[in-house]
């Protein structure tokens, strides 16, 4: 009698510590799926920015130390314009960055002005905004905050501003790596642009070796650069 009284006293036990376990597994996966789901939709949601960034800050208030949700909502106040805000938090995420993140942050920086830039029609906030782009161009290329896959967006980038000079740093690191006779010509070009003779010539020379179905034609340019 005894060993069956303890028998079933082991299993209402046993039976009440599962009943309780399973109560708390369902509240709790009740109480996070719909967040998990939100977040899901908030990081899938493509269109409608604003929307989304105040979704994201809702969020980060209640997940501060949530690094995803920290760079969509970057990433949305980009989008939808709020570059000052994604300027704020670009100078409070790279303060403790790794120089990986770093880079990508510089990337964000160089679109957020770059809708800064857009935002306004008034000259001299233009120009100062340009300046703005500049100094970031040349810190990157002067500190080497970039990787090779960095170079043609970084190229790109400073073409779109008509920054020669980082344009032709970037661009002949690019060269370094691969001979292609349409960047050849843009350093010829651009390094005739900002009046460097030694790289202009250099830039001619590989590039008659390169197009060789204009060979003639740059010849024909490196005569005149000789009598020059």
């Amino acid at each position: 009698m005894y060993s069956s009284d303890a028998d079933k006293r082991f299993e209402v036990v046993s039976y009440l510590e599962a009943a309780l376990v399973f109560i708390v597994f369902s509240f709790v996966l009740y109480a996070l799926y719909p967040k998990q789901m939100l977040q899901k939709q908030v990081l899938a949601e493509k269109s409608n920015y604003d929307l989304t960034a105040i979704y994201l800050e809702n969020m980060l208030r209640l997940e501060p130390d949530n690094m995803e949700l920290t760079i969509a909502l970057l990433e949305a106040s980009i989008k939808s314009g709020k570059f000052d805000l994604a300027l704020k938090m670009i100078d409070a995420l790279q303060k403790d960055a790794s120089v990986e993140f770093r880079r990508q942050l510089l990337s964000y920086r160089y679109e957020a002005l770059k809708v800064k830039y857009f935002s306004t029609n008034e000259v001299h906030l233009q120009n100062e905004t340009k300046e703005e782009i500049l100094a970031l161009l040349n810190m990157i290329s002067a500190e080497g905050l970039y990787t090779q896959g960095d170079l043609e967006y970084w190229y790109k980038g400073s073409r779109e501003f008509s920054l020669n000079t980082p344009a032709l740093f970037f661009l002949y690191k690019l060269l370094e790596h691969e001979e292609k006779a349409l960047w050849l010509k843009e350093c010829f070009y651009l390094s005739s642009d900002i009046k460097d003779e030694r790289l202009q010539e250099e830039c001619l020379l590989r590039l008659r070796m390169a197009d060789v179905s204009h060979y003639n034609e740059w010849t024909q340019q490196a005569y005149y650069l000789a009598l020059q």
